[in-house]
C-alpha cells in the first residue's frame, strides 16, 4: 500500500513523458491488483480482518487529527500575521507620537522663550512707568512749590498794600493761601 501511495504521489507531482506515466500507471494497477488479493486473503481471517478493520479506522483517525493539526496550524499562521501588521502599526504610531512630541517639546520652549521675553518687557515697562510718575510727580511737586512762591510774592504785595488783580488772586488760591 505503501509503495503505491508512493507511485501515485510520484505520478502527480513528477513531470513524466507519456512512456514513463504508462508504465507507471500499469505498475499501479500491477500493484493494486496483488494488493487487492493479498487484502482478500487477509480478510478472510477474522482475527486478522478485526486488526485490519482497527488499523484502518486508526488510519482514518490519524488522518482526521492531522488535517485537524494544519488547519490549527494555518489558523496560528494567519494569527501570527495579523500580530505581525499590529505591531507595525504600532512602530508606525510610535514613529508619529515621537515626532509629535518632539514639534510640542519645540512648541513649548519657544512658547517659553517668548514668555520670558515678555516678562522682561512688562518689567522694563513698569520701571519706565515708574521714571515717568515719579518725573511727572517731580514736575508737579516743582510747579507747586512756583505756584507757592509766586503765591507768596503776591500776599507780601498784598500786605504792602498794593492792588491786586484776577489774576493774582487766582494764584493765591491756587498757591492755597486764600
Amino acid at each position: 500500500e505503501k509503495e503505491i501511495e508512493s507511485l501515485e504521489f510520484r505520478q502527480q507531482t513528477e513531470v513524466l513523458t507519456g512512456g514513463t506515466e504508462r508504465k507507471l500507471i500499469e505498475k499501479i494497477a500491477d500493484l493494486k491488483e496483488k494488493y487487492s488479493e493479498k487484502k482478500k486473503q487477509l480478510e478472510q481471517d477474522r482475527e486478522l480482518g478485526e486488526k485490519k478493520r482497527q488499523a484502518e479506522h486508526s488510519r482514518r483517525e490519524a488522518s482526521a487529527l492531522h488535517r485537524e493539526m494544519i488547519q490549527l496550524a494555518d489558523d496560528a499562521q494567519l494569527e501570527h500575521n495579523k500580530m505581525i501588521e499590529c505591531y507595525r502599526m504600532a512602530d508606525q504610531v510610535r514613529n508619529e507620537a515621537d515626532e509629535i512630541h518632539a514639534k510640542f517639546i519645540h512648541a513649548q520652549e519657544l512658547a517659553d522663550f517668548h514668555h520670558e521675553w515678555f516678562i522682561k518687557v512688562q518689567k522694563k515697562l513698569r520701571k519706565m512707568d515708574k521714571r515717568d510718575e515719579s518725573s511727572r510727580q517731580s514736575v508737579r511737586e516743582a510747579a507747586r512749590e512756583e505756584a507757592k512762591k509766586e503765591g507768596e510774592e503776591i500776599y507780601e504785595r498784598f500786605k504792602k498794600g498794593q492792588a491786586l488783580g484776577t489774576e493774582d488772586l487766582m494764584k493765591l488760591q491756587k498757591a492755597g493761601l486764600l
